[in-house]
């Protein structure tokens, strides 16, 4: 089941969502949790095979509108909108836990894990209890209404009424599983999913498809040379019985005429049973000399030309029907041949790409392993560096306190030197502040006992001026 990863507390808030052509629908609000978990491996969800039995999906006419729809573009362009995002949340049924994501516009979209790495989806639009497409690692299926439209497999390409046919059983335990998945969630506890450790999950399971997309393509293989074969006898057959009827079919009977007995013809042969009686007569009588006969001169022999020995049409097509054959065989043995080379080099080629992964993979962990080393020995240097500047610190932080201490003296100093001479300058300034001002006092004394003997001298010229006695040269007041 889940595990927990890491516990914190997350909030998630409703938003307001505009859906297409329909009012704005609130994004279903997630409450609050305190688990952050990651899909494990063995949340497995059951097989097609292994869904509880439910009534077969009815097949939907070959005329209706929904057919002529392309939802496996449609379902692509959800996926692609959806890229490596992680869930909205997941939740526990069963023995699997289902991943849930809610698009802006309302739709929603399912996951299930199946053994071997597979996975099961499930597509809903907005505001619809029934999904318009669930998908598994072999074929897609398409609904409208709940009933079954189009037949996809497993790269997109659409397949016969036939094909949909013979699947409406699994396409109805689809539909049945869809409805308890929709059921479940809407009671089931809802736990957040970890972002990198749901990338680090979606890596693992892509692995897991391409292994299962190049087992299935290897499987293709096979099926397609089996059927090349049989394609490749069949059309050996065939043309061996055009060859037989542009022959024209059996040809009729010949009559072949005695061939004619020739021995007579040859002297030689013709002589031998006289010589034989000849001979069997002496042996049984009395012996003769033997007559010796003068030889006489033999006509050439003038054969007429031998006819051809009859063809039998069934023999003849029965050969050309072994050639055909054998010529059959050897190509089918050099497409066989050809067939497992190319397996052979595909599997070589599959090898080779296996053992460049490998060797990428460990290159790249190799260099993620240097990288690491590196961040440590760059960490363990920075900390080396940061502790000698942290002790420099400490050291100009200590120089600095006493060059304070040091200055603070000094200045101390200063300002009791700069008081003393502010205070003898102000001492001086004040005695001189006091002599000037007895300079002044003096000064003003003196200018009045100049007004003052200036006053006396004039009052006493006045008093000489009065006790004078009055004469006629005395000058007039005019003249004064």
């Amino acid at each position: 089941m889940l595990r927990p990863v890491l516990l914190l507390s997350a909030a998630f808030s409703a938003l307001a969502l505009a859906a297409c052509n329909q009012e704005a629908t609130p994004k279903t609000e997630i409450p609050k949790t305190d688990v952050v978990v990651v899909a494990e491996a063995d949340d497995i969800a059951p097989s097609a095979e292994a869904l509880p039995e439910a009534a077969p999906a009815a097949l939907a006419p070959a005329a209706a509108p929904a057919a002529r729809r392309d939802y496996w573009s449609d379902v692509q362009k959800v996926d692609r909108d959806y890229g490596d995002e992680a869930p909205d949340y997941a939740y526990d049924y069963g023995e699997s836990e289902p991943a849930y994501w809610e698009e802006e516009d309302g739709g929603r979209r399912y996951l299930e894990r199946l053994s071997g790495g597979g996975e099961r989806w499930y597509y809903y639009r907005q505001g619809e209890e029934q999904p318009y497409f669930v998908r598994d690692p072999d074929y897609g299926y398409a609904y409208d209404s709940g009933e079954l439209v189009v037949l996809y497999d497993s790269g997109g390409r659409r397949l016969d009424r036939d094909a949909a046919y013979g699947r409406r059983d699994y396409a109805g335990r689809y539909l049945a599983r869809a409805r308890d998945l929709r059921r479940a969630q809407a009671q089931a506890q809802r736990k957040q999913v970890a972002e990198a450790e749901w990338r680090q999950r979606e890596q693992q399971a892509e692995a897991a498809r391409r292994q299962a997309e190049a087992r299935r393509e290897r499987a293709e293989d096979r099926r397609d040379d089996r059927r090349d074969d049989r394609r490749d006898d069949r059309r050996d057959d065939r043309r061996d019985r055009i060859e037989d009827r542009q022959d024209g079919g059996p040809p009729p009977p010949v009559i072949v005429p005695p061939r004619p007995d020739d021995r007579g013809d040859r002297g030689d042969r013709g002589d031998r049973g006289d010589r034989g009686d000849r001979d069997r007569g002496d042996r049984g009588g009395d012996r003769k000399p033997p007559v010796v006969a003068p030889p006489t001169p033999t006509p050439p022999v003038v054969r007429p030309p031998a006819p051809k020995p009859p063809v039998d049409p069934r023999a003849a097509a029965e050969a050309r029907n072994a050639e055909a054959r054998k010529a059959a065989e050897a190509r089918n043995a050099a497409t066989r041949q050809a067939a497992v080379a190319k397996q052979a080099e595909a599997k070589a080629q599959r090898d080779a790409a296996a053992a460049a992964q490998s060797k990428q993979a460990a290159e790249a962990r190799n260099a993620e392993a240097r990288k690491a080393a590196e961040a440590r020995n760059a960490a363990t240097r920075q900390a080396a560096v940061a502790k000698q500047a942290e002790a420099k610190a400490q050291r100009d932080a200590a120089a600095a306190a006493q060059s304070k201490q040091t200055a603070e003296a000094r200045n101390a100093e200063a300002r009791k030197a700069a008081e003393a001479r502010n205070a003898a300058t102000r001492q001086a300034a004040v005695a001189k502040q006091a002599e000037a001002k007895a300079q002044r006092d003096a000064a003003q004394a003196e200018a009045r006992a100049k007004v003052a003997a200036d006053k006396a001298a004039a009052a006493k010229a006045r008093a000489q001026e009065l006790a004078a006695p009055k004469t006629e040269d005395r000058p007039s007041a005019a003249q004064q």
